[in-house]
């Protein structure tokens, strides 16, 4: 019985058994003084670790977000080469790749349609947008920012267009 009365005795299976023993093995010595250290640094880690987790979706996608929104392209139509040159500049750098005016197949507009709704707009009306696109003989396409200006698409098409076929008669 005096057994169970024992206060150092765990009734419940601990995960510090190590931490158990020094105290029994300090009650039991002629020490007079107590030191015990904390490790402050071992539960900041936790702590930040869990906060880490928590904040961590939002810094991701606002860096992607950031890395999308800041990305610009260059396209080059040179006479001199012969060639169709595009750029694309990130934050990471600049990815360049470069054809022969002749793999261009077609420049053409395309119309893409999005259904918006916002406070003003609350039926989901049909929203018109354009973008310019880059078909090449490989079946490669490359589409451009879309715009609501057909218009100002359709110069910059035909302004390319007039160009490369000015090249071809050359």
């Amino acid at each position: 019985m005096a057994a169970d009365l024992n206060p150092l005795k765990p009734k419940f299976q601990t995960f510090q058994p190590q931490a158990i023993e020094e105290i029994k093995r300090l009650l039991q010595s002629d020490n007079a003084a107590f030191f015990f250290e904390e490790n402050v640094h071992a539960r900041w880690q936790g702590q930040f670790s869990g906060l880490l987790v928590l904040i961590s979706p939002f810094i991701l996608s606002s860096v992607l977000f950031t890395y999308v929104r800041l990305r610009s392209r260059t396209v080059t139509l040179d006479k001199d080469n012969h060639s169709y040159t595009r750029q694309i500049h990130t934050l990471l750098g600049t990815r360049v790749k470069q054809y022969a005016l002749d793999d261009i197949q077609s420049i053409t507009v395309k119309e893409v349609i999005r259904k918006t709704r916002n406070s003003f707009n609350p039926s989901g009306a049909r929203q018109f947008e354009y973008c310019l696109e880059i078909s090449l003989r490989s079946n490669k396409k490359y589409r451009f920012i879309s715009m609501f200006s057909r218009q100002t698409v359709s110069d910059v098409v035909l302004a390319m267009q007039s160009f490369i076929r000015t090249q071809s008669a050359n």
